[in-house]
């Protein structure tokens, strides 16, 4: 598997992925939850590139997909990725939170 041939790319269907995860939130936000918690143990939720890019998804999820993320695995794995960040004390994962309970009324 070669980078440069563009064996890589083709094998990882790059187009489909990507519609999928702008297409399917429920989706996208398991995934991210799997990977913030895996990449816990090495330092990921220490990375303040990773809180913003967080924090912008979380609310770009919210503003355009709230109905879909207010129960269910979908609300669970939101939690999980902002949580993952609040549990090392980032404020602005720590003031999504709390605006929480205000975006879902």
């Amino acid at each position: 598997m070669t980078v440069r041939g563009g064996a890589f790319w083709r094998q990882l269907d790059f187009p489909k992925l990507l519609s999928r995860v702008l297409s399917d939130v429920t989706w996208t936000l398991a995934r991210a939850a799997r990977v913030i918690r895996a990449g816990q143990s090495v330092g990921y939720t220490l990375d303040s590139l990773a809180v913003a890019l967080v924090v912008r998804m979380v609310e770009t999820t919210l503003a355009d997909h709230r109905a879909k993320v207010q129960s269910g695995a979908a609300l669970e794995d939101l939690l999980t990725v902002l949580d993952a960040f609040v549990e090392v004390g980032w404020p602005e994962a720590q003031a999504l939170v709390w605006r929480l309970e205000a975006i879902f009324r």
